[in-house]
């Protein structure tokens, strides 16, 4: 059987919410490795084609704005980067290939398992675009009749879906050949998401609420993108970093496309759109991969969005970073020409974001109090050590003798003494002896300690009970020590 990486995760109810997974705060038993449960299916009635015909006209309406506004954020194929530009070329000699995969993976050295978590999931999740795909030719008004229709929305959605279609290839690839995941698990959830399909998330077929959606959710994937970019470059890899950065950017500019639509829908029918933005708001944006399963664990997207939540790659506070980017991007709190409800949703989107912080400022002092769940990813290999608590840093000031190489004064914190004292827990004199026979005059150094021992072996005995000189001392009161020990 695989053998499985584990994480402590705190967890966050409020982030959870927002990103999908279930909102229960009870602490949660550990998820068996071989337990064999259904995938997660939508229990809830949708409504579909909720959109008056009127309003489909709206949109045919509009396809010489897309035609010159929207679709001018594409880049001619020739002007886009490939996955293979990342990679290591395959065309080379074997053995320079070979260097080229051996240089990739001793560059994820850097990089713990958690972060390998939350890559795995945003690569599922750009996997799973045929289910995007035909979310949005789903919508009414805007989707593609023929499969290569000539209008604009249509063109727009194809070559978005082809834009999109590099991230998934370049991240698979990339964690295929790090060696540091497990592919069959992955692909078997890949399979299992593009199965399950990606639920509407109340869309209605209806594209004011679907273009709501989209802005909001590439945005956070420009966010998330942004943010595993920034972690590989601090864990050492900065071709992952430049690879998570492009497929950011790429987010960015999708994002700048499906706001500006929703710009000119404010525009020309304000109060529409304004009950959209309220009505997609209230239902909270749901992740697209929230229906991820591995065979295994049925919480497993949950699960990554608390690891994503704990590595600061995409939080609650991230949700309400892009509600209130998109309400001043949109300028809604100055939105005029709206009706009583139009109004009524216009108040609840421009204060939602103040209310978001104040509950997962209380969710995170819940979460402190909570202790920390053992969670298990069938993704990861267990080959490398993993990080379960939270980073404790210390600050110690110290003034130095460059010219002696001498420390002359440091002050530290308590913490730090006590690390620093629970050297001397080790019989550090018992363990220098061994060696000292063992290897003779080429006895290896063990780094600061072997330092640390002979600032102790100068000390004058009187500092030290007899108890600590028999550990402490030099090699040669030890050895002295212990023929005393055999006379007596």
């Amino acid at each position: 059987m695989q053998t499985l990486a584990f994480f402590n995760i705190t967890t966050t109810p409020l982030a959870c919410m927002l990103s999908g997974g279930a909102t229960n705060s009870r602490r949660q038993k550990p998820i068996s490795a071989v337990a064999k449960l259904p995938p997660p299916t939508l229990r809830r009635h949708q409504i579909t084609h909720s959109m008056p015909p009127e309003k489909v006209e709206v949109f045919k309406s509009l396809e010489p704005w897309a035609s010159k506004h929207v679709l001018p954020l594409l880049k001619p194929v020739d002007k886009c980067w490939q996955p293979s530009e990342f990679l290591p070329d395959s065309t080379k000699p074997v053995n320079d290939f070979i260097d080229e995969v051996r240089a990739l993976q001793d560059r994820t050295i850097g990089l713990p398992d958690e972060y390998f978590v939350v890559l795995v999931g945003d690569m599922i999740t750009e996997e799973a675009l045929p289910t995007y795909q035909t979310v949005l030719n789903s919508f009414d008004g805007v989707r593609d009749q023929t499969g290569a229709s000539p209008s604009s929305w249509a063109t727009w959605i194809r070559a978005w879906t082809a834009e999109e279609n590099r991230h998934g290839d370049l991240l698979k690839t990339y964690l295929y050949l790090s060696g540091r995941v497990d592919m069959l698990m992955i692909e078997r959830t890949v399979q299992y998401l593009i199965g399950a399909g990606c639920v509407r998330h109340g869309l209605e077929n209806n594209p004011y609420l679907g273009f709501v959606y989209t802005s909001f959710q590439e945005r956070a994937t420009f966010v998330s993108h942004g943010n595993t970019a920034r972690l590989a470059k601090e864990g050492g890899d900065p071709i992952l970093a430049r690879m998570c950065a492009n497929i950011a950017a790429d987010e960015k500019r999708h994002e700048n496309a499906y706001v500006t639509i929703i710009e000119k829908l404010l525009e020309i029918d304000p109060n529409e759109t304004m009950l959209a933005i309220g009505n997609m708001m209230r239902k909270k944006i749901v992740m697209p991969a929230h229906l991820m399963y591995d065979g295994r664990d049925p919480n497993i997207f949950e699960h990554f969005s608390y690891v994503a939540n704990r590595l600061r790659i995409y939080t609650a506070s991230d949700y309400a970073d892009i509600l209130e980017f998109l309400v001043g991007r949109w300028r809604l709190e100055k939105l005029e020409g709206l009706k009583s409800d139009g109004r009524c949703e216009q108040e609840f989107v421009c204060g939602l974001g103040a209310r978001i912080r104040k509950l997962q400022e209380r969710a995170d002092e819940r979460a402190e109090k909570v202790e920390p769940q053992r969670l298990k990813f069938s993704w990861i290999f267990n080959n490398h050590k993993m990080s379960n608590a939270k980073d404790v840093k210390f600050t110690l000031k110290v003034m130095i003798n460059k010219q002696k190489s001498k420390v002359l004064f440091a002050e530290a914190g308590s913490d730090f003494v006590d690390v620093l004292l629970s050297f001397l827990t080790l019989p550090l004199g018992r363990i220098v002896m061994v060696l000292n026979d063992h290897y003779g005059d080429k006895t290896p150094a063990i780094g600061s300690l072997t330092t640390l021992y002979k600032g102790l072996s100068n000390l004058d005995d009187v500092h030290f009970p007899s108890m600590f000189d028999k550990f402490f001392c030099s090699v040669q009161k030890a050895q002295a020590h212990q023929k005393q020990n055999v006379i007596n």
